[in-house]
């Protein structure tokens, strides 16, 4: 009976913790039950300092790999700066179509989500801002016969958020828009700039926009959006965060741009430094993250450390891996977190890598990486910081590359074939 009752706490216990490590960013109250900000500290003081310092209506660019907890560290940076600042935040996956974007879809979204959080808010703008919005916005709404189906155009809530959500998942919509206003693009910067000054007139507060999730359009509409057409996503007068891919900026055509943005490179936690050396406070680090959302009874300290150095320090990996071991732990009907788990989710992590990774094309270079730490080759250099194969770590004024750990133990069973 007793074990029974024993079995049924342990089932509760890693459910909580199963669910405790979700993979989403964290937000709102789970930033206070959950977030360890030792080491993200320097990189939130880095970007509100720039924020706060800055007169100009500074552009910030994020970069870092998936997963390096760009998304968490921005909801700090968010409520670090709430008091004193209008923050307008939203993903870029949920008001464009990530896989078909031109620089206009980023602009017009932006601006509809400007004006979109003010009628949350009951800010009114003035005649000046309305007019600006109908007549940017009546060309594309006659061709939608949007008055035909009895839409008012306006701003208000319904008809901001009918034609945003339009715009994101009708192509056809999307086309007839990006047609207009791609004619009219310098009209619409002046009513993105008109709409942010009236916010922080009205609520005294400077206005600053968190666009999230850029780090997921591709490489070549990252290139067009942001470094192409640079001098219309700098263009607004109000100061804004973009998370960005960090493959895209290894691209030469940045270079002539580089100046235009300010940009915070958010790294892996480094395990070991560039010459291999164990960087202690930094499992100790992972190990307080991982404590947070589990009872330190249920993982043993060494199956703990094999998934942190399974993740290489990326904080999705190492949140996914913990949420695996949870489900192996109730599978397997166990008391705790042990090794012979860790080695069943450590072999289900290792063969995705094995399914995906195209070792004829790249596994000269990812072994050499592996051994030197160098930077991959230019022509490999996408494919493997995109999927995540190679990561980039800093430290310091240090910067070198690594094989993700599960790519390296892939790179050994080539070579015991």
């Amino acid at each position: 009976m007793d074990r029974k009752i024993d079995q049924q706490i342990n089932f509760e216990a890693f459910k909580k913790a199963y669910n405790r490590f979700d993979p989403r960013p964290l937000q709102g109250e789970d930033i206070q039950r959950f977030y360890v900000d030792d080491l993200a500290k320097s990189f939130v003081n880095n970007i509100t300092t720039t924020i706060r310092i800055t007169d100009r209506y500074q552009k910030i660019l994020v970069i870092g790999h998936r997963g390096c907890g760009k998304t968490t560290l921005l909801n700090e940076v968010a409520d670090m700066l709430k008091d004193k600042y209008y923050i307008i935040s939203f993903a870029a996956e949920n008001v464009l179509n990530i896989f078909d974007v031109e620089t206009v879809d980023v602009l017009f979204a932006t601006y509809m989500e400007v004006l979109k959080s003010e009628q949350t808010k009951q800010v009114t703008f003035s005649k000046e801002a309305s007019n600006a919005f109908k007549s940017v916005m009546e060309p594309s709404a006659n061709k939608l016969r949007l008055k035909e189906l009895g839409v008012e155009i306006g701003l208000n809530l319904p008809f901001l958020s009918n034609i945003s959500g339009k715009f994101a998942v009708e192509k056809e919509t999307r086309a007839i828009l990006r047609e207009d206003l791609s004619k009219e693009i310098d009209l619409l910067q002046q009513n993105l700039s008109l709409a942010c000054a009236e916010i922080a007139r009205q609520t005294k507060k400077e206005v600053l926009i968190i666009i999230d999730n850029i780090d997921k359009f591709n490489t070549e509409s990252a290139e067009k959006v942001f470094i192409r057409d640079s001098h219309l996503v700098t263009a607004p007068e109000v100061k804004m965060i973009y998370t960005f891919p960090l493959e895209t900026f290894y691209l030469e055509s940045i270079n002539p741009v580089r100046d235009r943005y300010e940009d915070q490179f958010i790294s892996p936690v480094p395990l070991d430094d560039i010459d291999r050396n164990r960087q202690g406070d930094h499992f100790v680090y992972l190990k307080e993250m991982v404590w947070k959302r589990i009872e330190k009874g249920l993982i043993e300290d060494n199956a703990l450390e094999e998934l942190i150095n399974l993740s290489g320090g990326l904080l999705r990996d190492l949140v996914k891996y913990m949420r695996d071991a949870c489900k192996e732990a109730i599978l397997r009907n166990s008391s705790s977190i042990n090794l012979a788990i860790t080695e069943r989710v450590k072999a289900k992590q290792v063969n995705d890598y094995y399914r995906l990774f195209d070792y004829q094309t790249y596994g000269q270079t990812a072994i050499s990486v592996r051994d030197t730490r160098k930077r991959p080759l230019e022509n490999h250099l996408t494919y493997l910081l995109t999927n995540l194969f190679v990561l980039e770590y800093r430290l310091g004024n240090d910067l070198w590359y690594d094989a993700h750990p599960c790519l390296k133990e892939v790179l050994q069973r080539w070579n015991q074939q």
